[in-house]
């Protein structure tokens, strides 16, 4: 249980992390005038991050997929 636990803090907190980041790059483009070329690494950046949270989110549908084929009903199959 602990385990699930200390599991679910990690990633949230990466969770969280990236999502941090993302506002606060979004915040300094809207309030600092920037370069075409600016803007352009400032989304490339956001683009990585959410490519990031993509991943994340994937690998935890596989884990929860995986979790939940493990467990075994307790009713038994219809005939």
């Amino acid at each position: 249980m602990k385990e699930r636990k200390d599991f679910s803090i990690d990633i949230s907190h990466e969770l969280k992390s990236r999502l941090t980041v993302i506002r606060g790059e979004i915040e300094v483009a809207l309030i600092k005038k920037r370069t075409r070329k600016e803007y352009i690494s400032t989304l490339e950046s956001i683009l990585e991050e959410v490519e990031a949270l993509q991943a994340i989110i994937e690998n935890l549908l596989v884990l929860n997929r995986s979790g939940s084929k493990k467990k075994k009903s307790p009713h038994k199959p219809l005939k």
